[in-house]
């Protein structure tokens, strides 16, 4: 049976960007708007890059780029609460669901093998 979790991961990410992106649009600095954004939009790129790979490699870079992404976006998101630039209780809701999404991901094992 085919491992259904990078689906579930793809598909958190996409809600993540339906339910955030007006958040990540309201941050009032738009340098770290626009990062905030494009970490948030490449998630479930780099989630649908993992699930389309022909060799395992490129599935565990993909699936490490994404991971990289929830590490951007939540360190971006706490930067912005800290200064006032994004609403917190909204900042908080998203903090919690992409730390999710990287946990769900951490537990897919993308973490490099030990060798």
């Amino acid at each position: 049976m085919q491992n259904l979790e990078p689906v579930r991961a793809w598909s958190r990410a996409c809600n993540l960007v339906i339910d955030h992106y007006e958040t990540a649009k309201s941050c009032s600095d738009p340098r770290l708007r626009n990062t905030i954004i494009g970490a948030l939009l490449s998630l479930p790129v780099k989630l649908a890059e993992s699930a389309y790979s022909d060799r395992s490699e490129d599935a565990y870079a993909s699936l490490a780029a994404a991971r990289t992404c929830c590490a951007q976006i939540k360190t971006h998101l706490y930067i912005a609460r800290e200064l006032r630039l994004i609403e917190s209780l909204a900042s908080d809701r998203f903090l919690v669901e992409s730390m999710n999404i990287s946990h769900l991901l951490e537990n897919q094992g993308v973490r490099p093998p030990l060798e």
